[in-house]
């Protein structure tokens, strides 16, 4: 049992191997994306996600058909960016999702994390406060 415990804490891991991205995203929102990643990881003292645009399995950023008001929407191995609702908006989309892999939450008030749209990306002391909870490195100033 408790070798599962274990198991199932790593898979909860920050993610290390390549995604594959949706080849649908257009070039100014794969730059959106390619922003976010390496802001969040400053952010949250990790290392940004590997991007490979196109191919199969592995993990996923796929361009997806979601409810009204919903931007993206993430699994432990997927992120889902509705491009239609906000085509400007991917890259906020994208680090907000990213961020629930990482294991964030969502938080009352500004930030990445609000959990009331509009999201914005800005890094908080909010969301400081949600990342320690994950990791000790983003300790609050």
């Amino acid at each position: 049992m408790r070798w599962l415990l274990a198991l199932l804490l790593v898979g909860c891991a920050a993610p290390s191997e390549v995604w594959h991205g949706d080849e649908r995203f257009t070039l100014e929102q794969r730059a959106q994306i390619a922003e976010a990643n390496v802001w969040l990881a400053d952010r949250m003292h990790v290392d940004p996600l590997a991007i490979e645009w196109g191919g199969a399995g592995g993990c996923k950023i796929v361009v997806a058909d979601l409810a009204e008001g919903t931007l993206g929407d993430s699994g432990r191995c997927d992120i889902r960016i509705d491009t239609a609702q906000g085509a400007d908006r991917v890259g906020v989309a994208f680090a907000h999702e990213l961020a629930h892999v990482h294991g964030l939450g969502h938080h009352e008030g500004p930030g990445l994390m609000n959990k009331v749209p509009p999201v914005v990306l800005e890094w908080t002391v909010a969301d400081e406060v949600e990342c320690h909870h994950v990791n000790d490195a983003c300790a609050p100033k």
